[in-house]
């Protein structure tokens, strides 16, 4: 699969990494994790202590020659790679500047990788209008600022 987009995702929980959405999305009756990659905001389970050493780790999920499972309007999963930052929208210093910097790096490798244009950055609600969008992200500044990365890479 050559993917043409790249979506953005939130997570439903303000804790969490690949291996928590794996065993969630196996709970929901998929075989693994729907995303390609996950991006910490610090807190890896619910009682952890806020590590500024995990807050914008990027960790991996499904490998990106492995179709995703999270968008299906559209046919979205058959032509796009997911990325899906830990927090909820509106929680407290959500998203991290560490998260936004590993959110832009990440999708300038894939653009440049994958020759997407950065107009094909998107968010799930951009394809399905009834899930929430990450409220606190703003999509105009983050295709902005990876079209600059872009321009050092």
């Amino acid at each position: 699969m050559k993917p043409k987009y790249l979506i953005v995702h939130c997570s439903a929980s303000n804790w969490g990494d690949a291996k928590a959405i794996n065993e969630w999305h196996k709970q929901r009756n998929f075989s693994q994790i729907g995303y390609h990659a996950v991006l910490l905001n610090g807190h890896r389970t619910y009682a952890s202590k806020y590590s500024e050493k995990l807050d914008g780790k990027i960790e991996p999920g499904r490998t990106d020659s492995t179709i995703g499972a999270h968008c299906q309007a559209k046919g979205m999963n058959l032509k796009s790679l997911g990325v899906c930052l830990i927090g909820i929208p509106g929680w407290g210093g959500y998203p991290s500047k560490k998260q936004i910097g590993a959110l832009i790096h990440w999708l300038a490798v894939k653009c440049r990788m994958y020759g997407i244009p950065v107009e094909n950055i998107k968010q799930h609600s951009d394809f399905e209008p009834k899930k929430p969008s990450c409220a606190s992200l703003d999509m105009g500044a983050v295709r902005l600022n990876t079209a600059a990365k872009l321009k050092t890479m």
